[in-house]
């Protein structure tokens, strides 16, 4: 099977804080957590003094790499 895969940077990207992310993904954020400790979800960065926030760019490839997996089984 040939399979072409065309990947385009986002324009700009934009911290998403956990309600954000949970929408993007359609985790909960018990899952997001433990998948981030596992080394298998991008993991939050400190954005203030007791935020975090997530790359939006960062979110976006752990998507597309989902659908790829999908399209290659």
């Amino acid at each position: 099977m040939n399979v072409t895969l065309t990947a385009h940077p986002p324009r700009r990207s934009r911290v998403l804080r956990l309600n954000q992310v949970i929408d993007a993904v359609g985790l909960s954020k018990a899952t997001i957590y433990r998948l981030g400790k596992m080394g298998l979800f991008p993991k939050p960065f400190k954005i203030g003094i007791s935020a975090v926030g997530w790359d939006e760019a960062e979110i976006e490839f752990w998507i597309f790499e989902r659908k790829i997996g999908q399209l290659l089984n």
